[in-house]
């Protein structure tokens, strides 16, 4: 069997300055499969013997969108490259398609002319890069992971014994990112599972508005909650899911979901349900895999007196917003709480629209339904 070239390893200077022979390389990418906040700095390692600047991970769960890290990769350019320019990008297409497992250069298949008016690698060629290498690679059970390493333009294209170097690292790959891509499903799991625990019905759902987690409390709120084609979940209440349908539309979009929270009036069966929105950020999508909102249903019990304190956390109201409700659910018309209040009857009026408009109630009584549950 002929051996596999090691040539490039501890031999040449990443980015950094720092020398890596092969297993600290190995090292590292393993480390990253348990603690995925490594995955820039294994990256960063892999970059190294090839004097690669850059690198970019893409994992594609089956049937799922894919999940991404780089090392080296400005800000707006990952998420530019993420959300958008891939999809339009004819060489990352083919390298799809292809699913060649050797690290193989965009110029096995395209001119150079056609690479620079490819719009993922033009970006690329905007930031003083050249030639790039891609690897895609096969995890089971439909998963794909993507790899691609570039360098600096000066530096002219790689050689064989640089990418005879990359392709040794390959079984490695799949075992670290094979384990990782496991590991963010079952994360997610384990936090609702958490969540349910705490007796709180919760779901994750990820970008396109499918469930990828939830617990078993979901399933006792009757009335709330509806499973729907594909994996999704939607509101009953036909007013309340648009509002749910747009937050996940905002998501869809590649934008911050903003955290909201929704109420659902209660019926014989079912208790009233304020249904809490939290955007998954930063190091909670190392928690929730493949999760951008976590849902989570609180049922409410009548209280003898309203919260305006709660209402005030969580619908964002102003202090006058907050003692107008407080009045209201005391009794009374609004020409009679406009007098407590020393107020006009059209700014007590104006006041009601946004603390309706904030709780995403239509109608008085709706809201004071609402503040008793709390």
């Amino acid at each position: 069997m002929a051996r596999i070239p090691q040539l490039g390893y501890g031999s040449g200077k990443s980015a950094t300055g720092d020398r890596l022979n092969r297993m600290d390389v190995i090292d590292q990418l393993y480390e990253a499969a348990w603690a995925p906040e490594q995955w820039p700095e294994a990256l960063r390692a892999m970059c190294a013997p090839s004097r690669s600047t850059q690198a970019v991970m893409l994992v594609f769960p089956a049937g799922s969108d894919p999940v991404a890290t780089g090392y080296n990769i400005p800000p707006q350019t990952d998420r530019d490259f993420i959300s958008e320019r891939w999809k339009r990008s004819p060489a990352v297409t083919w390298a799809l398609q292809n699913g060649h497992a050797e690290f193989t250069p965009f110029t096995a298949a395209f001119t150079a002319s056609e690479l620079a008016a490819d719009p993922a690698v033009s970006q690329l060629y905007d930031l003083g890069l050249g030639d790039c290498l891609t690897s895609m690679l096969s995890l089971g059970d439909g998963d794909m992971a993507g790899f691609m390493v570039a360098r600096a333009r000066e530096l002219g294209d790689y050689d064989p014994v640089e990418a005879a170097g990359l392709d040794a690292l390959r079984p490695h790959l799949v075992r670290s990112v094979m384990v990782a891509a496991r590991l963010r499903l079952e994360m997610a799991r384990s936090m609702v599972d958490a969540l349910g625990r705490l007796g709180l019905p919760a779901a994750v759902i990820d970008r396109r508005g499918r469930v990828v987690a939830s617990n078993g409390l979901l399933d006792r709120i009757p009335g709330a909650l509806i499973p729907t084609a594909f994996g999704g979940l939607a509101l009953a209440d036909r007013l309340k899911n648009d509002r749910l349908k747009l937050v996940l539309a905002r998501i869809g979009l590649g934008e911050d979901g903003p955290a909201t929270s929704i109420p659902i009036a209660g019926a014989a069966d079912c208790p009233p349900v304020l249904i809490h929105l939290l955007p998954v950020r930063g190091r909670g999508r190392d928690l929730f895999g493949d999760g951008h909102i976590v849902l989570v249903a609180s049922p409410t019990r009548p209280r003898a007196l309203p919260r305006p304190d709660v209402l005030r956390a969580l619908f964002d109201l102003s202090p006058a917003e907050a003692r107008l409700v407080g009045e209201l659910a005391c009794g009374g018309s609004l020409p009679l709480v406009a007098r407590r209040l020393g107020l006009s009857v059209h700014t007590v009026r104006v006041q009601l629209r946004a603390v309706m408009s904030k709780t995403g109630v239509h109608r008085q009584a709706e809201l004071m339904r609402l503040v008793s549950s709390l």
